[in-house]
């Protein structure tokens, strides 16, 4: 067994896993002058393994990925401290050292696994408690009855994973069931006669189906067309698309009361996450360079409202300002509408402090190495002193 350990010990895999990961770092920049920087990202980086694709559609693989070569060093790594480290107080500082590294890349593992990212976009005067995913959508019903408290509206949620062609969605919390005609992952959108949908809006609205867009500032048109089942029967066929605006709504009887009926709103959005918060825009103020309609900098003033904490107050978000509530940071990314519009970008990285800690074991492990190294050294040179003297 000490044997296979010290094999995976050997510098030589090091050195092998080094020069791969400075092809793979290089490879993947110059892709990113041709692809958008999530695709290469997700290609090369947060892979196992890097493909090229053949005329046939074939994959040949070319490189490891981002996942493998981080695999490979944190093994040989171990590997090495098991078999070939001397455990003595003067070579802490590379132990220190090393565990930084190591730290380092499982905080970029658990950033790839677990950050989160979304946007909330503000108009003058708006105010909301939730941020949208850039490329994650959902279909969802809300009980809209007039005598529904309007603050605490129940939401049901169904990620776009669930909505693939011929799947039926059922559950019991749910007060209708869902039969998948056809889900299209991106379309072109026009005003017409549509004879598919027997009922909602989609019944004006012309698709034509189009290929997904990549790009990070782009993002696809879903739409899916969905049977509403209730009790077994089929309340029409309804085009639901993240290009319309508002939601379609429907009618069922109420259970506990048949001779009313309770309103259902039904749509196709991107994912929301809820805060505990609410933002609301007061200003947004956009600079340019004189003369030029070059952005030079812009930032907003919000109201932040959370009655869970008691925090009632105004701040501004700039380019170089962001905003840390809540276990998110909120940045500054964007603006439309003629300045009337702030777009700002929400990340939510339970990873977060891991590079910091990391760095600061790197530094402590070099800086330890270093006073080992020199008290060895300035000894060594003391003891030269004294014998020259005597």
């Amino acid at each position: 067994m000490k044997k296979i350990l010290k094999k995976f010990a050997s510098l030589r895999i090091t050195v092998v896993v080094l020069i791969a990961g400075m092809m793979l770092v290089f490879a993947g920049t110059l892709a990113q002058t041709h692809m958008p920087i999530r695709e290469a990202q997700k290609i090369y980086f947060q892979s196992f393994v890097v493909p090229v694709y053949l005329e046939d559609g074939t994959a040949i693989p070319v490189l490891p990925g981002g996942y493998t070569l981080g695999i490979i060093m944190v093994l040989n790594l171990l590997c090495a401290y098991l078999t070939t480290f001397r455990w003595t107080v003067k070579r802490m500082g590379i132990l220190i050292m090393h565990s930084g590294i190591l730290m380092l890349l499982i905080g970029q593992l658990f950033t790839d696994l677990y950050s989160v990212e979304s946007y909330v976009s503000l108009d003058h005067g708006q105010a909301k408690n939730y941020s949208e995913s850039f490329h994650k959508n959902e279909l969802v019903i809300i009980d809209a009855t007039e005598d529904v408290d309007k603050d605490t509206q129940t939401v049901y949620s169904i990620p776009q994973s669930k909505l693939k062609t011929g799947n039926m969605i059922t559950d019991p919390r749910l007060p209708v069931s869902f039969s998948v005609k056809e889900f299209i992952p991106n379309a072109h959108l026009a005003r017409g006669q549509n004879p598919r949908p027997t009922r909602g809006f989609g019944q004006t609205v012309i698709i034509q189906p189009a290929p997904p867009v990549k790009g990070d500032q782009q993002r696809n048109l879903a739409c899916v067309y969905v049977d509403v089942i209730a009790d077994g029967k089929v309340l029409g066929t309804w085009l639901l698309s993240t290009a319309f605006v508002g939601p379609d709504k429907f009618d069922l009887p109420d259970p506990a009361h048949p001779e009313k009926t309770r309103t259902y709103q039904i749509h196709l959005r991107p994912k929301r996450y809820m805060m505990p918060m609410t933002l609301k825009l007061q200003e947004f103020k956009h600079e340019r360079f004189t003369g030029t309609n070059v952005p030079m900098a812009f930032s907003s003033r919000l109201r932040l409202v959370d009655p869970i904490q008691h925090e009632d107050r105004e701040l501004t978000i700039s380019m170089n300002q962001p905003l840390r509530y809540d276990g998110k940071t909120f940045y500054q990314a964007s603006f439309a509408n003629d300045d009337q519009t702030t777009i700002l970008q929400v990340v939510r990285n339970p990873a977060a402090v891991l590079p910091y800690i990391a760095c600061i074991l790197v530094t402590l492990g070099m800086s330890w190495h270093f006073i080992a190294h020199f008290l060895k050294f300035f000894n060594k040179f003391i003891k030269q002193d004294t014998e020259v003297k005597a």
